[in-house]
């Protein structure tokens, strides 16, 4: 149900978005930083379960063009290395973007809605327990996934952020496994 409501509303906003004209769309370079709220299922060889939650923190920098599109690189971390049971995870994303500005009449607020793509690498690890019989190794990991969000330009050189990211990453290693993530960042950007 998720992934329909997901999909549905990530059409919503590209239909919407291809109906806006190209000169209102944002341009230039920015800077992000947010807070990731982190919901994952692992589904491994054996079993299918649901992976604890965490919030993380993501960081990165886009270049958008003056018609809309806007590429980047930021890279996210969450889970607390010293919990034995959630462990951590570091991945690095590369992400294109289409963005649509629509100014709000009287108001000195842009709202720019935007829908993307994504792909990564990284690392997902955990400490072991004591009591844990089976070594669990670090994986690498490899994500492709999509995203839609939409961000207010406060001012000429401040934003705010709400994105939701969908994540399909699949690891390597002796515990070969895929991990399906629903992702939700709030944060800033400074143009």
């Amino acid at each position: 149900m998720t992934r329909i409501l997901g999909i549905g509303a990530a059409a919503l906003v590209l239909s919407f978005t291809l109906a806006i004209p190209a000169a209102l769309a944002q341009d230039g370079f920015s800077l992000k930083g947010h807070l990731v709220y982190n919901a994952s299922v692992t589904e491994t060889e054996v079993d299918r379960g649901t992976a604890d939650e965490y919030v993380g923190f993501n960081v990165g920098a886009e270049y958008v063009l003056p018609f809309g599109l806007g590429f980047g690189v930021s890279g996210y971390t969450g889970g607390d290395p010293r919990d034995t049971d959630a462990g951590s995870v570091f991945m690095v994303l590369g992400e294109a973007n289409y963005f649509a500005q629509l100014p709000i009449p009287l108001l000195p607020i842009t709202i720019s809605p935007y829908v993307g793509l994504h792909t990564g690498l990284g690392t997902f690890s955990w400490d072991t327990r004591s009591d844990d019989l089976e070594q669990r190794p670090e994986l690498s990991a490899a994500d492709l996934g999509w995203q839609f969000g939409v961000r207010l330009q406060i001012t000429r050189m401040f934003g705010v952020d709400a994105q939701y990211r969908r994540m399909s990453a699949t690891s390597e290693g002796t515990q070969a496994s895929g991990f399906e993530a629903d992702q939700i960042l709030i944060g800033v950007t400074l143009f």
